[in-house]
């Protein structure tokens, strides 16, 4: 089963590198402590109202395998940093 992240507070506006991990990383914490699912299967996310841009790609894959925004489906071959934690 494929788990998808999203971020903590659903802002919909770009944000610089430090506060998109901070939106992202208690996001991963949470589907993990409250899901069966093993920490692994996090490995989509899906931009808040579609708004990325390379910068925010780039850092989602960092984290997951699949990032999602409004007009594309990016694939990273990159494992979760949810795997290693």
């Amino acid at each position: 089963m494929e788990l998808g992240a999203h971020l903590v507070h659903h802002d919909c506006s770009l944000m610089d590198e430090r506060t998109f991990r901070g939106e992202v990383e208690p996001n991963i914490a949470g589907l993990c402590a409250t899901t069966i699912q093993p920490c692994a299967d996090v490995i989509s996310f899906a931009f808040p109202c579609g708004t990325a841009n390379d910068e925010s790609q780039a850092t989602a894959a960092d984290y997951f395998l699949i990032n999602r925004d409004t007009t594309s489906i990016n694939w990273r071959i990159q494992a979760p940093m949810s795997q290693c934690l």
